[in-house]
């Protein structure tokens, strides 16, 4: 049976609630990643790290969710196709989700999150703190120390947002292909302190000089990085999960 809720029918479904699984919702953004990443980017790497997740808990039984994919995201709203949502909205939108989960049986669910928007993460963690109903939420920010540490250089600095980190991690993902390599290969690397100008108030991405929606290093980027950065997320998702479930 196919572990993605999207593809099963409600009386598959309702089988596998009753095995007590736990729920991962990947999470994600609609924005500007850049001249050579699709907007879709934070959605596929939150699905790619949910099925690759699943695999490493099994036999443990687990449901991938159909992916949130809009989220708050401030910083690239001046950017084509970028879409936000108000904290307020995205808040009710996730407590709605984990109520009709907790319906159907459901008594943990993991927030899988690759949008990294500061405003969208408090979001996360406070929904995770507040939710006191059935299921019991699972969150890690893995932005934080010392999960931090144990990512790339580049993804420490902060200067990360469609550079070699998540760029890498496309490459070694399922939809590989949606890269523009021609482009990702001919960028100058970009680094402006993007959490420092967070923290001075300064609101979008062209405000802080990155015109082209993007930070870091894209032209370095690699599967083979990729494949490592990988193994590392997975590790830190099975550590909260144990942490919570046991």
């Amino acid at each position: 049976m196919s572990l993605s809720l999207t593809d099963l029918t409600w009386r598959e479904a309702d089988d596998l609630f009753h095995k007590k699984p736990l729920a991962l919702l990947p999470i994600g953004a609609v924005e500007a990643h850049g001249p050579h990443l699709p907007l879709y980017t934070d959605v596929f790497l939150s699905k790619e790290l949910c099925e690759r997740l699943a695999k490493a808990l099994a036999p443990k039984p687990v449901v991938i969710l159909p992916p949130v994919n809009y989220a708050v995201t401030n910083y690239a709203a001046e950017f084509a196709g970028t879409i936000s949502l108000s904290p307020h909205t995205a808040k009710e939108l996730l407590s709605d989700i984990f109520r009709s989960l907790g319906r159907h049986g459901v008594e943990y669910v993991a927030l899988i999150n690759s949008h990294l928007e500061p405003a969208h993460i408090n979001v996360l963690e406070e929904v995770a703190q507040d939710f006191l109903e059935r299921p019991h939420v699972i969150f890690t920010n893995h932005c934080r120390k010392p999960l931090a540490q144990r990512l790339s250089p580049e993804f420490q600095s902060g200067d990360c947002h469609a550079g070699s980190y998540e760029t890498s991690l496309m490459l070694a993902s399922r939809w590989k292909e949606l890269v523009k390599k021609d482009k990702m290969k001919t960028l100058p690397p970009v680094k402006l302190g993007l959490v420092k100008a967070m923290k001075q108030g300064v609101a979008t991405f062209g405000a802080m000089g990155a015109n082209d929606a993007y930070f870091g290093e894209p032209a370095v980027s690699s599967a083979e990085h990729g494949e490592i950065l990988w193994q590392t997320l997975v590790e830190i998702w099975q550590e909260a999960i144990k942490a919570e479930m046991g």
